[in-house]
């Protein structure tokens, strides 16, 4: 019975110390209404920009299949012509490395001759 009656007043002092713990929700600063002015006119400005990008992704889309469909109604011989006027654009040429070029490091530390003059080497004499 003792126990019990322990047991009972541990939980109500725990109980009251959780309460004093607990933030009052008065003591945490909000301050999402201090300007509600400028917030709306960045949200504005905001999903203004993302319409308009949406409208000339949309608007690009479309151009570009009025150009695919305006291609496949043309003639061999407009095609050609189409072709050298409007050439494919090219991809700059990759480098060609030599054997093992990509896997070799010559390290930082302790080269012989290394690239920069000042570099560790002299610290480390």
């Amino acid at each position: 019975m003792k126990q019990i009656v322990v047991e009972e007043i541990c939980k109500d002092t725990e109980i009251q110390k959780n309460l004093e713990l607990e933030v009052n929700i008065a003591d945490v600063e909000t301050d999402d209404e201090i300007n509600e002015a400028e917030q709306n006119k960045v949200r504005k400005a905001r999903e203004i920009a993302r319409i308009k990008r949406d409208r000339d992704d949309r608007d690009a889309i479309v151009k570009e299949r009025e150009e695919i469909e305006r291609v496949r109604n043309m003639t061999e011989e407009e095609r050609r012509e189409w072709g050298r006027r409007n050439p494919k654009p090219t991809r700059a040429q990759k480098q060609k490395w030599r054997l093992m070029q990509k896997y070799y490091h010559k390290g930082v530390f302790f080269q012989d001759d290394p690239d920069c003059q000042n570099g560790m080497k002299s610290m480390i004499q």
